[in-house]
């Protein structure tokens, strides 16, 4: 009998889920930054809309 052959694990996933990750954070960074210069504060906007 021949030993079970294992998979080699495909990577693409890994790299689209870690890109998708940094998008992610980078979008919120930039909001929190316009959001800042904007306001000078990052949460100022949301009393604004009570």
């Amino acid at each position: 009998m021949s030993p079970a052959k294992k998979a080699v694990p495909n990577n693409i996933y890994t790299a689209m889920l870690a890109m998708a990750t940094v998008v992610m954070l980078a979008t919120a960074v930039f909001i929190a930054y316009k959001c800042f210069t904007d306001y000078d504060t990052v949460f100022k906007v949301m009393d604004a809309a009570r």
